[in-house]
């Protein structure tokens, strides 16, 4: 039988998997999606620079891969 501590202890863990959870796999998940629209052509998509500093560093990242498209894409001589 489970004591109240270890109780305890069960429900912080499970509390601190769901912030981790936040702070890393939803900017993560939103990255690769906008990573597909770019794939897709959508040069115009932007991921979310937020997260942990590494994560937003993909995110920003991420981003300037769409900048450079665009200008290319501008600068395109017929």
């Amino acid at each position: 039988m489970m004591t109240s501590g270890s109780l305890l202890v069960l429900l912080l863990s499970v509390l601190g998997a769901e912030v981790v959870t936040r702070r890393l796999a939803r900017p993560l998940e939103e990255t690769a999606r906008t990573a597909e629209r770019l794939a897709k052509g959508d040069i115009d998509a932007r991921a979310p620079i937020t997260g942990p500093a590494e994560v937003a560093k993909v995110g920003a990242a991420r981003n300037a891969t769409g900048s450079g498209a665009r200008r290319r894409r501008c600068c395109r001589v017929a």
